[in-house]
């Protein structure tokens, strides 16, 4: 039977209907870890310093999923995610890239022959730091069937041990999904020499009908989502490879007793206005701007902060907390409630002092 890796990208979904603050990214990155997901997927780093801590706390938190995190077609991303990744026990670098003329040209400024030079140098890159790097061809479903089985090949010969096709549109119906993946394999042999992944929007509400398309005729990765907004459902794909494996002649790891209780529990921090007593109970949002500390603030002052933004602190975790934004404090005008939220997070979460 084969195994079917669930990769989660519940906390790469954006918009209005999610919003997570430090802690419960940490949080949430724990509760997948229990779920048994065989990847959690993070956001890219775009602030050096915010967001190679959330990698770092991340990591540190996962015991035994995968912990991947996409990186840009330059060097220099590729350098600074892996720093901040390169602690975990499992972690996979992602190379994503658009794939179809739109994108490519529109979004990206790029030629076909500029995007395969710049896919296969920034895999390349990524292997040379990390074992297990993943190519992400992007709006894959629009891409000349010519130039995308280059890009996959360009992505297999440069080191991706994985390679994922999208349908960014997530106009496919099941049976075209079933004719584009046979299509890849027939017009890319090497594609049996790694792990086919695909990922699909829901937006004719036929991802995962699509998913399960595609495990048949031998994808071996599914992005999925805990808590979809637009994407393939993790609890649906699970709970249907547990009820039907036989048919599908594949299974998952994904511990469907733990299900109900941990995706109740992700669905509560993904949405907005849970709570009509705290506005700070879904994570520091954009009305916490008015929110600040300067060098000038005391203990107390700080502690104050800290509790707006839901967070209860020990003495020891608030004297650490302080000591803590008054080091930052006294560089700049002010501590911003967002920065204030990160320092609680990895100076009283244990977190290693290093991050």
């Amino acid at each position: 039977m084969n195994k079917i890796r669930i990769s989660d990208v519940t906390m790469k979904q954006t918009g209005p209907e999610i919003s997570l603050s430090f802690r419960e990214k940490i949080e949430m990155s724990k509760l997948l870890d229990q779920l048994g997901v065989d990847i959690i997927e993070l956001e890219p780093i775009r602030e050096s310093k915010t967001d190679s801590l959330r990698v770092k706390s991340v990591a540190a938190a996962v015991k035994s999923s995968i912990v991947a995190v996409p990186v840009a077609l330059n060097p220099e991303s590729v350098q600074q995610t892996w720093n901040a990744l390169k602690e975990a026990k499992k972690a996979r670098l992602q190379v994503p890239a658009p794939v179809s003329p739109v994108q490519m040209e529109y979004l990206f400024h790029k030629k076909p022959d500029a995007m395969l030079c710049a896919i296969r140098e920034t895999v390349e890159s990524c292997v040379r730091l990390c074992a297990d790097v993943e190519f992400i061809a992007n709006d894959a479903t629009r891409s000349d069937p010519a130039f995308l089985a280059q890009a996959l090949k360009a992505a297999i010969d440069a080191g991706a041990k994985t390679v994922t096709v999208c349908d960014t549109a997530g106009a496919m119906l099941p049976n075209e999904f079933t004719a584009f993946i046979r299509e890849l394999y027939a017009n890319l042999p090497e594609l049996k020499d790694v792990v086919l992944g695909v990922a699909c929007s829901d937006q004719l509400s036929m991802a995962d009908s699509c998913a399960f398309a595609a495990i048949r005729y031998g994808a071996g990765e599914i992005k999925a989502a805990a808590y979809r907004l637009n994407l393939i459902s993790l609890p649906n794909v699970a709970k249907v490879l547990g009820a039907k494996g036989e048919y599908y002649n594949a299974a998952c790891a994904v511990r469907t007793t733990s299900m109900k209780r941990i995706t109740d529990r992700i669905a509560w921090m993904c949405r907005t206005g849970r709570s009509d007593t705290s506005p700070f109970d879904n994570g520091v949002r954009e009305d916490t701007d008015s929110l600040y500390l300067t060098a000038h603030d005391d203990l107390t002052a700080v502690l104050k902060v800290a509790a707006s933004l839901g967070y209860e602190l020990s003495e020891e975790d608030g004297a650490s907390v302080y000591a803590a934004s008054q080091e930052i404090a006294a560089k700049r005008e002010k501590v911003t409630a967002r920065e204030l939220d990160a320092i609680v997070a990895s100076a009283a979460m244990q977190v290693p002092p290093t991050y």
